[in-house]
């Protein structure tokens, strides 16, 4: 069972679909009761309720976590790591197998008001990282023209980029390089969403 911000009345996205063909139950929540996402006594009575392991938004959690572990030898060899956050389970995550001489360097795809800036502040991450906020001006999943440009020219190299993790962190990496801020010897994660493209029309 998947919980859903939404009403049962409103069309469902390609990707919501997927998840009906293969067999699992919406639930539809609205902004309050979505809202206690991260509250761990709402995911404790929403296990209780449904006889279910619950996992939070993003992946978040020790089990997300430890899903990192499976990319260490893959990110030893880079002088920096960058990594889209929503979360920011996969940049706490590929912080913990990354080495203290490595630089991470963290792009923030949503509005949060801050409050990844203060999780991360208040966490001793082993290697070297940066933090890049998202504009306030730039809702979840909005383009900017930019960005779309930046997808177009990445199609026609076969480089697909998502429209609200990946396309921000590549649009970071290139700004940075320009500016001789971002090593050549860089290593980009790509952390999901493609499947959102389906609803995009370019």
């Amino acid at each position: 069972m998947a919980m859903v911000l939404g009403y049962p009345e409103q069309p469902l996205t390609d990707t919501l679909r997927d998840c009906q063909r293969q067999g699992m139950a919406l639930h539809f929540c609205n902004r309050k009761q979505y809202q206690q996402r991260y509250d761990d006594t709402w995911r404790q009575t929403l296990s209780d309720q449904y006889d279910a392991w619950v996992i939070p938004e993003g992946g978040d959690g020790e089990a997300g976590l430890r899903g990192f572990e499976l990319l260490q030898p893959s990110v030893i060899g880079y002088d920096e790591i960058w990594v889209a956050a929503g979360t920011g389970t996969s940049a706490i995550g590929l912080a913990e197998n990354m080495l203290p001489s490595q630089t991470l360097v963290i792009v923030n795809a949503v509005q949060d008001q801050g409050a990844l800036a203060e999780r991360l502040a208040s966490l001793s991450l082993k290697p070297r990282w940066r933090f890049k906020d998202c504009p306030y001006s730039l809702r979840f999943g909005k383009l900017l023209p930019e960005h779309r440009q930046l997808m177009e020219r990445a199609d026609a190299v076969d480089l697909p980029l998502d429209p609200v993790y990946t396309v921000r962190l590549f649009s970071a990496f290139l700004h940075a390089r320009q500016r001789g801020k971002a090593s050549d010897n860089s290593l980009l994660i790509h952390s999901g969403g493609l499947q959102g493209r389906r609803g995009m029309s370019f």
